[in-house]
């Protein structure tokens, strides 16, 4: 189930939504971490959880927007295989979950035809493997961008992500396998409307 309230000034100019949920799934299949391609039966998993969006102009030219999330996840009804033994994780919390994940973006209009902005991300520790007993370290990453607005219809951007190059891990598989995150690199996106 999910309850939520959502604001929104009469401008547009200011919104807020907030929502809090329970969730529960019964019969699901996760990847398993020792042997690619296969999976394994969880009985059930559930999440409660908050979440928060808020977009702010304090000024004609200054946008302010960001989201908040926390989530409870947990295995309710999990055995694992360990050495041949089934073994209950019941309790756990599920794998590559964060119990934290914060987004902000701040953009600010130059001119009619210039705008830049800066955006930072922040995840929480993970944990690796199902016993709970591996983790990932949690990380904030920031980026930003310049966008000129060519003529009506075209819009030229660079964007650069991970600015200060921060090695980070985005998916882990099992204790021995992580999928670490981009490096700092740049893009140039060309948006054409028709």
């Amino acid at each position: 189930g999910e309850l939520g309230a959502k604001f929104q000034s009469r401008d547009g100019q200011h919104f807020a939504t907030v929502a809090a949920y329970r969730i529960v799934r019964n019969h699901l299949a996760i990847a398993d971490p020792d042997r690619p391609g296969q999976t394994l039966p969880v009985g059930r998993q559930s999440a409660r959880g908050v979440e928060a969006t808020f977009g702010w102009r304090p000024w004609e030219r200054l946008w302010l927007q960001g989201n908040l999330a926390w989530v409870d996840a947990r295995l309710d009804d999990f055995y694992e295989n360990v050495g041949g033994v089934p073994v209950s994780r019941a309790g756990n919390r599920p794998t590559n979950t964060p119990a934290r994940v914060g987004n902000l973006w701040l953009d600010y209009q130059v001119d009619e035809r210039w705008s830049a902005g800066v955006d930072l991300r922040g995840v929480s520790a993970r944990y690796a493997d199902a016993a709970n007993a591996l983790s990932t370290a949690g990380y904030a990453l920031w980026g930003a961008h310049v966008s000129w607005q060519w003529n009506d219809r075209t819009r030229i951007t660079l964007r650069g992500r991970n600015l200060a190059d921060r090695t980070h891990v985005i998916h882990a598989l099992g204790g021995n396998m992580v999928y670490l995150g981009d490096p700092r690199s740049w893009e140039v996106v060309f948006r054409q409307s028709f």
